[in-house]
């Protein structure tokens, strides 16, 4: 699991080296900005399972929505809003 900045748009790269992933691991990136990290798609062509920033991303915003709101946030609309722009 990456949780560093690392493979932002602005901070290229990975953290972690990919030469120790294999097929039989998962790896997750929270950096959603690109969606698509080196480390993920290193990964991916390991044949691992991944897990992008997306997800984090859209539930951080649904609770600082709640917070700043008081009113419940729909996670599904949320997600699609952010899948619209994240193509």
């Amino acid at each position: 699991m990456n949780a560093t900045p690392m493979g932002m748009a602005k901070l290229p790269g990975t953290a972690i080296d990919t030469g120790l992933l294999g097929p039989d691991q998962w790896v997750a990136d929270i950096v959603y900005f690109p969606l698509e990290t080196r480390l993920l798609a290193e990964a991916r062509a390991r044949g691992c399972r991944v897990l992008p920033g997306s997800g984090m991303a859209v539930f951080q915003a649904v609770r600082a929505f709640e917070l700043f709101t008081g009113r419940p946030a729909c996670p599904d609309e949320m997600k699609a809003t952010f899948d619209a722009f994240a193509t």
